[in-house]
């Protein structure tokens, strides 16, 4: 079956005709960064590297290094005293597959991820999310609270897994009721990106720690024998949502992986779906080979590839301790994905790196704060607003009349042609109990008239037509010139039509 999201937020419709205006990013040569961590033959990261060490290649051209730096965070040397160092925190974000986590690498996975917290420099952060196939569970937000995290991963180990429905679902897809193993797939690595999106921090440097025994990418491992399930099947393509989003955003991703065992485990209720041995060994090679890819395209590391003895939060810490920052210009114009490549002209030292990057615009980065706060809640400027009588508009459709309170003192006005403007866009969105989502609504509004006073509140009417049923709203209005969000979320309950 294909796997469609319901369409929970159907429009957002304003109450006059004229305030609407389209609008564009406008053009602009920003600088890109880069980190790189260099390392010897022995794995050891490489320090005091200058400039003329390095070349950077965008889509195989040479491009110019126009911000070196070098990062090097404090530690503490074999005397017991502080190296000199940056003094900057790091921020780790920990997603949980318990969708397709093979229960005999769980929890030995959890419990290397707990044997790591203390090596967090103290102004690391981190937070928790988790994913058993349904919506994504934030465990705990960004945070330096060492033993609140801990008390939050411990609290993991009890917590049921999805495993079983994830197997159930498999077996009733062959009877055309439950998703293929593509589709599964799918929702997983969606699930990764939307959490990435969810909790993106811009300007900190962000690691995303993942607890995942990784993924069946290749067909041969897709049980259905219905040709259309198996041509779903796109190998790495099926992770581009992970590295797209990860290289969009700045995220190095190390996965938590252990050594395969030499020997499957017999078939038990937690695995109802037995495979030959050798067919199991071999699914299982190819899910840690998906981790190594997301690991290589984003400059992280898959720690039973090199350093085994290694926790990949202790490689992670690792990494950011000594490592460069590389910049060069580029022009906006909307190229879609850009290889990189950075060589380092020293014989026998590895770079490793993100392999693309892609503009960031500034009306994706005001989605992804409003993505943000159905997933863990707004910050920021509060939007005021209220809602009016809903009424009924077809089959399971209500319409939601709604008003905004906008401060003309945080609006950006200005001047054109004897009157005074603002050029804002309203975003929505909406997800159910479920994890399911709508699409990203959007509108733009502009005001016109004389110069508004001090102190002025303006208000905006329109509505928006959604389903009856249990769901979160998030509305996000965006100053356009400045980048400024104010957010509201809300609860509507369809069995008396109350907004929480």
């Amino acid at each position: 079956m294909c796997y469609l999201l319901p369409f929970l937020l159907l429009a957002v419709q304003p109450a006059q005709d004229d305030i609407t205006q389209s609008f564009s990013e406008s053009f602009e040569v920003r600088l890109i960064t880069i980190e790189v961590v260099v390392t010897d033959p022995k794995g050891q990261p490489v320090a005091n590297l200058k400039r003329d060490d390095f070349q950077v290649l965008v889509d195989g051209s040479e491009v110019t290094t126009r911000y070196f730096e070098e990062i090097r965070r404090s530690s503490i040397n074999e005397s017991g005293e502080k190296n000199p160092g940056t003094e900057t925190g790091n921020y780790f974000l920990v997603f949980i597959d318990d969708y397709f986590t093979e229960h005999l690498f769980r929890k030995p996975m959890i419990k290397r991820l707990l044997a790591d917290l203390d090596a967090m420099e103290p102004a690391d952060r981190m937070a928790v999310v988790r994913y058993r196939g349904r919506e994504l569970e934030p465990l705990i937000g960004w945070t330096d609270d060492r033993e609140a995290l801990r008390t939050i991963i411990k609290g993991v180990v009890k917590m049921p897994t999805g495993q079983m429905q994830r197997e159930l679902s498999l077996e009733m897809s062959r009877r055309s009721s439950g998703f293929t193993r593509s589709e599964q797939i799918e929702k997983v690595t969606s699930a990764i990106a939307v959490a990435m999106r969810g909790f993106y921090l811009p300007g900190e440097r962000q690691n995303l720690v993942l607890v995942s025994s990784g993924w069946p990418i290749r067909p041969v491992f897709n049980q259905e024998a219905d040709f259309f399930a198996v041509s779903n099947y796109r190998g790495v393509g099926m992770l581009r949502p992970i590295t797209d989003t990860a290289n969009l955003l700045g995220y190095t991703i190390y996965p938590l992986q252990l050594q395969l065992p030499r020997s499957a485990p017999a078939a038990s209720a937690s695995r109802p779906s037995a495979f030959p041995r050798s067919t199991y060994d071999s699914r299982l090679w190819v899910s840690l080979e998906s981790l190594s890819f997301l690991a290589d395209e984003t400059g992280g590391l898959a720690t039973s590839r090199a350093l085994i003895h290694k926790a990949p939060l202790e490689q992670a810490i690792a990494d950011t301790h000594s490592y460069y920052v590389l910049g060069f210009s580029r022009f906006n114009h909307g190229a879609g994905r850009q290889g990189i490549k950075v060589v380092v002209n020293r014989p026998g030292l590895v770079a490793r790196y993100r392999k693309n990057f892609r503009f960031l615009t500034r009306g994706e980065e005001a989605a992804m704060k409003t993505e943000g706060a159905l997933l863990i809640g707004g910050s920021g400027h509060r939007l005021q607003m209220t809602f009016g009588e809903p009424s009924k508009k077809g089959w399971g459709k209500i319409m939601m009349p709604i008003r905004l309170y906008i401060p003309m003192d945080w609006v950006t006005v200005t001047a054109q042609e004897g009157s005074y403007r603002t050029n804002l866009e309203l975003l929505t969105m909406a997800e159910d109990k479920n994890g399911n989502r709508s699409e990203m609504g959007r509108l733009r509004i502009t005001f016109s008239g004389p110069k508004p006073k001090p102190g002025e509140i303006a208000t905006f009417d329109s509505s928006v037509l959604i389903r009856k049923k249990a769901q979160r709203l998030v509305f996000s209005l965006r100053d356009i010139p400045s980048g400024e969000l104010r957010v509201a979320a809300v609860r509507m309950d369809p069995k008396n039509l109350v907004i929480k």
